[in-house]
């Protein structure tokens, strides 16, 4: 998936390392930033010693939000069948403890 973010300009020593030509460019059609694919922290950190103009940090830090992977949520229904199967035990052993009173 390509992501873009709004930038009117780009500064004026702005060069992308080789490495990442193929993933982060400037598109002047839609005067914007694009980065393909999943982006992680240490490629933001070398694609911000790009250059320390303000609006190409804030641009970079917006397509840096749109495409950091996301973590999977586990599936809905596990955090259920956990609380279910706790309170089973819990139940069980509230009965445990009451037999054992009485017989005591």
């Amino acid at each position: 998936m390509i992501h873009y973010v709004p930038l009117q300009r780009l500064p004026s020593n702005f060069r992308v390392p080789e490495k990442l030509r193929n993933r982060f460019w400037y598109d002047p059609d839609k005067q914007s930033l694009a980065y393909e694919g999943p982006m992680f922290k240490l490629t933001f950190d070398r694609l911000r010693e790009i250059s320390r103009d303000y609006d190409y940090q804030r641009a970079l830090e917006k397509l840096f939000q749109l495409s950091v992977p996301e973590e999977s949520a586990p599936p809905r229904g596990h955090s259920r069948l956990l609380a279910v199967a706790t309170g089973c035990g819990l139940l069980l052993v509230a009965v445990a403890v009451g037999v054992f009173l009485l017989r005591g």
